[in-house]
């Protein structure tokens, strides 16, 4: 088992995972197709990591991609670039999913169609959107992470390699946001140095908490 840098030939297998094992909030629903050119965003910046935990077969003639992170080292300039350089792509394919998920797409209309084009006219016009309070310095943010049950506690090591590639980068201070229930990534995060920040609900009222994690003085040996 090897942690590498996620290229674009692993999207396929990245969204899988994420639909698979993440399907907390609205892009999950709309497909592999969607969430694999959302991740692609990752992948294309220079203010985020993608990274990839490689399984080989017993031969070594065979890899297969069993997790995937995806995450931001400054959240706020990688919103400015999503809405920059990708904005046009993922409403496409937004579209798309949504053509061909009728009953989604009667429930994007009724709860979320305003609230998202007002993101993208605000995006679009400069204005600034409506977000939690941000530090002054660079945040960075664990965006999605996902493991196949069978990999889980083999050692593989993602969210280590996030974090030191972020100090590396001079990133201080990460964030992110993971489900309550079940409670075994809270639980996680809680034992491996995070702080928990407070509680929220998304919009379809799952409740999620909010950690924290400091770099510049967190030991991670």
């Amino acid at each position: 088992m090897f942690v590498r840098t996620a290229t674009t030939y692993d999207l396929s297998a990245m969204a899988g995972l994420h639909v698979a094992h993440l399907p907390i909030g609205f892009f999950p629903r709309l497909g592999t197709g969607f969430v694999a050119r959302w991740q692609a965003a990752f992948l294309d910046s220079p203010h985020a990591i993608g990274l990839v935990a490689i399984k080989r077969s017993d031969d070594a003639s065979a890899e297969t991609v069993v997790g995937f992170l995806v995450g931001t080292t400054d959240r706020r300039a990688f919103r400015r670039e999503l809405l920059r350089r990708h904005r046009g792509a993922l409403i496409r394919h937004g579209l798309f999913a949504l053509v061909a998920r009728p009953r989604l797409l009667a429930t994007f209309l009724r709860c979320r169609a305003t609230t998202y084009a007002a993101r993208l006219w605000r995006g679009r016009s400069g204005t600034p959107t409506a977000q939690p309070l941000e530090r002054e310095e660079p945040t960075g943010e664990l965006t999605a992470v996902a493991v196949d049950p069978g990999t889980r506690g083999a050692g593989v090591g993602l969210v280590e390699i996030y974090l030191d590639r972020c100090t590396s980068l001079g990133v201080s201070w990460v964030e992110l946001v993971t489900a309550t229930e079940p409670d075994s990534a809270v639980r996680f995060y809680e034992h491996t140095g995070w702080t928990w920040l407070h509680r929220s609900r998304t919009r379809d009222g799952v409740p999620v908490a909010h950690f924290g994690r400091c770099l510049a003085t967190t030991d991670r040996a």
